[in-house]
């Protein structure tokens, strides 16, 4: 049975004899030919490995015959076999479960600290805002009556950006392996615990990458989410409060990214089934108002800091 799943293919499969641990189904994941190096993977594999030995609650790959990476049709094709893992998405978290997300995210930071990911993208302007951006440019529906515009609001967006993601700590002092894409669709919880799942989008990034997304920036219950969020962390281990203003950015960033990746992926069928309305001229003018709102929200930012890091 297919899952949703967009960048990889990831279908569940009944098995005819039961796993040790009584499950009946595992999940095979196939990931997107060209997406990623084998050493990349096999980072991405080795991560959740060493967090799961380190005992946190993560979903690692099955090794079969000593290898969690297999491949086939002369190695062009790359999969891995999970194991089906039941839980509950809880999109609006209570305080306390917010805490305990805090404190499991500070311990898979700690792990990071020490990982070494040689093969991983490093979370830049250059790579996600400016990439983004060039993808959308060229993105043969886009309409020609906006693209001038686009490409002028897109620049001072990213200009704003950068300003901003500059501001705080030099970013060699935060910036290691993390897990890049920790929002509540990656979280299962079973029986109070939240399991964190898909490490495909790990990276080299501030630690703020793995907060953000969970405290609904720019949202009157941002505040206290994100102070029940660090309220766990730093339980465990201190947080870099001074990278914080970062986190408009780091929406931004993921805006750009995320409207570039879907403009490159196009010609797959999958993609123009699911963003039908990228063919339509309203939704490209609403795009470029969001760059204009969001630069004027980063600048403001940079005027205010309601963290109280001045």
């Amino acid at each position: 049975m297919p899952l949703n799943s967009l960048e990889n293919r990831v279908i569940e499969v009944e098995l005819s004899d039961p796993l040790p641990t009584g499950e009946k189904s595992i999940v095979v994941k196939f990931y997107r030919p060209g997406r990623w190096r084998r050493e990349a993977i096999l980072e991405d594999h080795a991560f959740s490995q060493r967090s799961s030995d380190s005992g946190m609650d993560v979903i690692t790959p099955v090794p079969i015959n000593n290898n969690t990476l297999l491949t086939m049709q002369q190695e062009m094709l790359y999969w891995a076999i999970y194991p089906k893992v039941r839980g509950q998405l809880v999109d609006e978290p209570t305080i306390e479960q917010l805490q305990i997300l805090g404190l499991k995210i500070a311990q898979l930071h700690e792990i990071g600290a020490t990982f070494q990911a040689k093969f991983r993208p490093k979370l830049t302007v250059d790579n996600y805002a400016q990439a983004g951006l060039d993808n959308l440019l060229q993105f043969k529906l886009l309409p020609s009556s906006l693209q001038a515009s686009i490409k002028k609001v897109g620049a001072e967006l990213i200009r704003q950006i950068a300003l901003n993601y500059s501001s705080s700590d030099s970013q060699s002092s935060v910036f290691q392996t993390i897990h890049g894409d920790l929002h509540y669709g990656n979280i299962l919880w079973n029986e109070g615990r939240p399991f964190i799942t898909d490490f495909d989008d790990m990276m080299v990034g501030p630690l703020a990458q793995d907060i953000w997304m969970l405290t609904n920036v720019g949202s009157e219950e941002e505040v206290s989410r994100q102070a029940a969020l660090l309220s766990g962390y730093e339980e465990y281990r201190p947080f870099p409060r001074s990278t914080l203003p970062w986190c408009q950015s780091l929406k931004a960033m993921r805006y750009m990214h995320y409207l570039g990746w879907v403009c490159k992926r196009w010609e797959d069928p999958i993609f123009k089934q699911t963003f039908v309305h990228y063919e339509n001229s309203s939704f490209w003018e609403m795009v470029m108002i969001d760059f204009e709102n969001m630069a004027r929200q980063l600048q403001s930012v940079r005027e205010f800091d309601p963290f109280g890091n001045y």
